[in-house]
């Protein structure tokens, strides 16, 4: 499986073993509530576990990242492919990791995975409309919002939440490189 580093950062495929963190920090509302679930996703230890085990056949298409620094893990990422288009998510799940550059680090390696490797054609992100520090992480990169999707999700509370459209189109990255 794919693993990529940048100094002492790395990204590498999620597996069964990161069960545990993976399930602590999806339940955990505060590392959850930037996405709009304050009380943390509804999963359990075995639906995480069965998803890792299916990543082993889907990974290219469907994978789950797992985002280290100096060795201990600190966050998740994803990527779903489907055509020519990837659509990615990122998370610092560690409070104390966030706002040293990391999530755009990481990012960028994505990105350079999915473009260079896997030749999608563009990358899709999302975000909710409350979470302006991924906004500002996302058109730093070079992210363009395509607009606010109203009633996108419901949350934890059962609310509809909107989400804030991005797209980085592989010429782009051609271009400048991320």
């Amino acid at each position: 499986m794919p693993q990529f580093r940048d100094g002492e950062l790395l990204i590498r495929d999620a597996r069964i073993y990161d069960s545990k963190q993976l399930f602590t920090w999806w339940t955990d509302g505060r590392v959850m509530a930037h996405a709009g679930f304050p009380k943390g996703l509804k999963t359990t230890l075995e639906a995480i576990q069965t998803r890792l085990e299916k990543q082993q056949s889907t990974f290219i298409k469907d994978g789950l990242w797992i985002i280290e620094y100096k060795r201990q893990p600190i966050g998740e990422m994803h990527h779903r492919i489907k055509d020519d288009i990837a659509s990615i998510g990122i998370k610092l799940c560690e409070h104390d990791m966030q706002g040293k550059g990391l999530g755009p680090q990481a990012t960028r390696l994505l990105m350079a995975y999915l473009f260079e490797r896997l030749q999608v054609n563009t990358i899709d992100v999302n975000t909710n409309v409350n979470n302006i520090h991924a906004q500002k992480m996302y058109e730093r990169l070079g992210f363009k919002p395509l607009g606010v999707r109203a009633k996108a999700f419901v949350d934890d509370q059962g609310q509809l939440q909107d989400a804030i459209d991005y797209r980085f189109p592989k010429a782009s990255w051609v271009n400048n490189k991320g």
